[in-house]
């Protein structure tokens, strides 16, 4: 929003919009700089030129959101994928390991039963 502005302020002006955005403990990092070029006129009685500029900056911002939540979308559903892998791994690990000590158990009470 602009407050007191007086003729003089008018001309063209370009906006920098800088944007860094983080993911879980600082793993997923995305950055994005956009930039508009704004013709500021100043008029004696308020008008609804500067709410459109306003609406035209945030249009043109969207898609960048959008290829941000893709790409969070699909940095999480990676990371879950790995984890779940991890821990199929382990329960087959866990499940050879409990396996083979029960047939060395097995083995061992039959060997020295005799």
């Amino acid at each position: 929003m602009l407050h007191n502005v007086s003729f003089s302020d008018a001309g063209t002006y370009r906006c920098f919009f800088n944007r860094t955005f983080t993911y879980r403990n600082g793993e997923f990092i995305f950055f994005t700089q956009t930039n508009k070029t704004i013709k500021l006129d100043v008029v004696a009685k308020e008008n609804r030129k500067l709410a459109s500029i306003i609406g035209e900056i945030m249009i043109k911002s969207q898609p960048l959101e959008k290829k941000l939540f893709r790409k969070m979308h699909q940095t999480t559903w990676q990371l879950h994928q790995k984890a779940k892998r991890i821990v199929q791994g382990y329960k087959w690990r866990n499940n050879i390991s409990r396996s083979a000590l029960h047939l060395q158990s097995l083995f061992k009470h039959r060997c020295w039963e005799k």
